[in-house]
């Protein structure tokens, strides 16, 4: 079994997931700001 070479990530999945979730609803919210 070979897996693909990548760095071990420093932030489990979930974690992970949410920050980008969060960057994303912030870049709405930002949108939404400049669209007023």
């Amino acid at each position: 079994m070979s897996t693909p070479k990548q760095p071990k990530p420093d932030l489990p999945i979930h974690l992970q997931q949410a920050i980008i979730i969060a960057a994303s609803v912030l870049h709405q919210c930002l949108l939404y700001l400049e669209g007023k």
